[in-house]
């Protein structure tokens, strides 16, 4: 009897502790229900209890996609190309294809002949040009043994002027003596009559050989001084003929040389547009000529994120035809303006191809990676307001709503802003529907409002601590 009436003790107090442990949790409970109705707060003037989380700013790895495909990395078209010995109003304006070396897809060499062209009349406009060539050179070779022996004859022209001019006046003055001697002699019967007007007629003779020798004098000077600047003349007018001649033979050469059309660089034939005994013009494209290594990537790049692009940037390129394998570049070239319809900007990225096995035309996809700072915060913390982002911001112990701008970095629960915070500032994460359409629900039904009290010592209001 005693043992029972024992137990029933035992149990009545098990009852009654357990009633009180169930008294106290509904009572914490009740608190923490309390501390947590923001309605009650408000009226309270209490703050509304809130978890909150820090805005930093970190090392951030953008990555930026864009759609991708590969081209060559260089491009040329063969032609024969016009020159001034064959243009198209030139006797070979028309050529004939004699052989064709190549065919679609076949791999060629820098300097590697792809067509040879009948040349026969090429042949013989560079054997006349030849032969104005070595005319030339002859009479260069003239004009330059010329000139010297030219100088000469003029020095001894001069010198026979200037001595012509001499004897002269001195057989004047010796004239100028007879005359006036038989004149005397005459009026003194001493001379006839007849070698006295001899005497004059000589005289008249010497004035008139002296005028002469003056004008052969003043010849041969102004042939002296002109005669260099001819010889000078003939001699730059023969060079330039030579050198004419030399261009022209020079060019013919080339013409002849043209005939055998060779490739401009090392790649893949990709087109051929002619057979041998076509008919083609200098201007027509015989080829194409294709360069793979390396080869060159096309991305769509969005122009929301321009700046978020630079040449030399790494560049990760996923092709379609190789799935399972990541190629890397970098970007070589931006093109300067953008596709307003697409609102994409080319970006040029440079793949290694030493095998050339990545061929032109395939599609992939491209993810480009660019490391700066960033502002963040949780995504918890953000909210739309009338088509904005928001945020609940703790300033002085009060919530404020401030509108932020987002970047497009997001990662790991994280997400960029590019406006409206700055490091160190405090934000209010939610899990709360309520906080997700603030602006959309009534002040009854939001549990935090602008200007509302918080509480951000989470840990307390939790019974963490």
């Amino acid at each position: 009897m005693t043992r029972l009436r024992s137990k029933r003790l035992w149990g009545g107090a098990a009852v009654v502790l357990a009633l009180a442990a169930i008294l106290w949790l509904y009572l914490e409970a009740s608190a923490a229900r309390s501390m947590t109705d923001p309605d009650t707060a408000r009226k309270l003037g209490q703050p509304i209890p809130v978890r909150t989380a820090y805005v930093t700013e970190a090392e951030i790895d953008a990555v930026i996609g864009a759609t991708a495909v590969t081209i060559p990395s260089e491009l040329a078209n063969v032609r024969i190309g016009p020159s001034r010995g064959m243009s198209q109003n030139s006797p070979v304006s028309d050529i004939v294809v004699k052989h064709l070396h190549i065919q679609e897809g076949t791999y060629v060499e820098q300097g590697q002949v792809l067509v040879e062209m009948e040349d026969q009349v090429i042949q013989e406009v560079l054997k006349q040009k030849e032969v104005t060539l070595a005319s030339a050179k002859s009479q260069l070779e003239f004009i330059k043994e010329q000139t010297p022996l030219n100088k000469r004859i003029r020095e001894l022209t001069l010198n026979s002027a200037e001595s012509g001019i001499k004897f002269r006046t001195e057989d004047l003055e010796n004239r100028k003596f007879v005359h006036e001697a038989l004149a005397k002699m005459n009026r003194d019967k001493a001379a006839s009559f007849f070698e006295f007007y001899d005497s004059r007629a000589r005289l008249s003779q010497a004035r008139f050989d002296l005028a002469r020798a003056d004008t052969d004098i003043q010849l041969a000077q102004n042939q002296f001084r002109v005669g260099e600047l001819t010889d000078k003349r003939d001699l730059a007018k023969a060079q330039s003929d030579y050198e004419v001649a030399r261009i022209e033979y020079e060019l013919a050469k080339r013409d002849v040389e043209r005939a055998r059309v060779k490739s401009p660089l090392t790649g893949f034939v990709s087109k051929v547009n002619v057979v041998p005994g076509s008919v083609v013009s200098v201007t027509e494209v015989l080829a194409q000529v294709v360069k793979l290594d390396p080869i060159h990537v096309r991305l769509d790049y969005p122009q929301e994120r321009l700046d978020d692009v630079f040449v030399g940037q790494k560049a990760e390129v996923i092709l379609d035809s190789f799935p399972q394998e990541t190629f890397v570049g970098s970007v070589i070239r931006i093109h300067p303006e953008v596709n307003p319809n697409l609102r994409i900007v080319p970006v040029i990225v440079e793949l290694p191809n030493p095998s050339n096995r990545l061929r032109a035309g395939i599609s992939g996809y491209a993810r480009l990676h660019k490391a700066r700072k960033a502002v963040t915060v949780p995504e918890l913390s953000l909210m739309q307001q009338q088509g904005k982002t928001v945020v609940f911001c703790v300033d002085k112990g009060r919530a404020r709503v401030r509108e932020v701008q987002l970047g497009s970095w997001s990662q790991n629960g994280f997400h960029e802003v590019r406006q409206g915070l700055t490091p160190g500032e405090e934000v209010v994460i939610h899990q709360s529907n309520f906080y997700k359409n603030y602006g959309k629900l009534t002040k009854r039904d939001s549990y935090l409002m602008d200007n509302d009290l918080v509480n951000t010592d989470w840990r307390r209001w939790a019974r963490r601590d």
